[in-house]
């Protein structure tokens, strides 16, 4: 595969509708009109588990590839010395904005996660592990 970069997922996305493009690695929201219009084809999902969005497109492990799941993620940081308390009070307005049933049809498409503080800790820990092994193992350097 030769990479191509683009400036934007709009940009990719016509790519890929006009052929000049044959792969588009995606977040789900940034192709599904054009997913649910029949213009594109998922063949498989990065994460570890099937979508729920998107039951029936295999992952990329059950399309061949064992042990592969490739996340994204969007997180809250906030500075290192915040109060619990206040901490605390943010995540649960959060979550109380995720499970607004308004909010939770905008969100449905990106399959999203809630995490308690704790949570998010441990997922952080886990994903610099696993891409710090990636980063050495492939020799990546940033441009």
């Amino acid at each position: 595969m030769v990479q191509v970069p683009y400036k934007g997922g709009a940009q990719a996305v016509t790519s890929l509708i006009s052929g000049e493009t044959q792969l588009f690695i995606s977040s789900p929201a940034a192709v599904q009109a054009p997913l649910q219009a029949g213009r594109v084809r998922a063949l498989a999902v990065t994460a570890g588990e099937r979508l729920a969005r998107l039951p029936d497109i295999p992952t990329i492990a059950e399309a061949g590839v064992p042990g592969y799941d490739m996340n994204s993620w969007v997180g809250v940081f906030a500075p290192a010395g915040l109060p619990k308390n206040i901490v605390d009070f943010v995540n649960a307005e959060i979550k109380k904005v995720m499970d607004a049933p308004d909010m939770k049809s905008r969100l449905e498409m990106l399959d999203p996660w809630y995490m308690t503080p704790q949570q998010m800790a441990a997922r952080v820990k886990v994903d610099y592990e696993k891409f710090g092994k990636l980063i050495r193992m492939t020799g990546v350097k940033a441009e």
